[in-house]
């Protein structure tokens, strides 16, 4: 009973969808919102979003720290989203080479073993590739919050 439980609760959460809008702001305020992603929006258009920080430098520009927090951002998503999908690929490729290293002659030991060590070895530096891609995201993504935070406090400095 206690499982089906827990099962109902995970299956609930796991479908769950958020959406926030703030409803009102300052003309110049960057303004979070959340609708499956972060988005940085401005006069109620998004303006950038998470997984593509590229525009928020342009948008943060007049605040020296702010700008270079985004390009932190920016650069980090990028380098992440390369990360994540090598590793991807090293993974793919390893498990399509072990195996046929490893059934082309199951009666060959060496040629078993050197299967296995494809397929081993391009899991490891495959996973190790994009779990560090994923983290770069992570990153990123902090960094773009402290972007938008740090222009929203010291964007006073831009209207004079």
């Amino acid at each position: 009973m206690k499982r089906a439980i827990a099962l109902l609760a995970l299956a609930g959460c796991a479908s769950y969808q958020s959406s926030y809008h703030r409803s009102r702001s300052a003309p110049s305020e960057l303004v979070w919102a959340y609708h499956d992603r972060f988005q940085v929006t401005r006069e109620g258009k998004i303006v950038a979003e998470q997984r593509n920080w590229d525009e928020l430098s342009g948008l943060v520009a007049c605040v020296p720290r702010a700008r270079e927090w985004a390009d932190s951002a920016a650069s980090g998503d990028r380098t992440g989203a390369v990360l994540s999908y090598t590793g991807l690929a090293v993974m793919l490729g390893a498990l399509a080479a072990g195996t046929v290293l490893i059934f082309q002659d199951t009666s060959n030991t060496d040629q078993l073993l050197l299967g296995g060590g494809v397929l081993l070895g391009g899991v490891i530096t495959g996973g190790s590739l994009a779990v560090t891609g994923v983290i770069k995201r992570a990153r990123a993504d902090a960094s773009a919050i402290d972007a938008v935070n740090l222009y929203n406090d010291e964007r006073a400095t831009c209207l004079k």
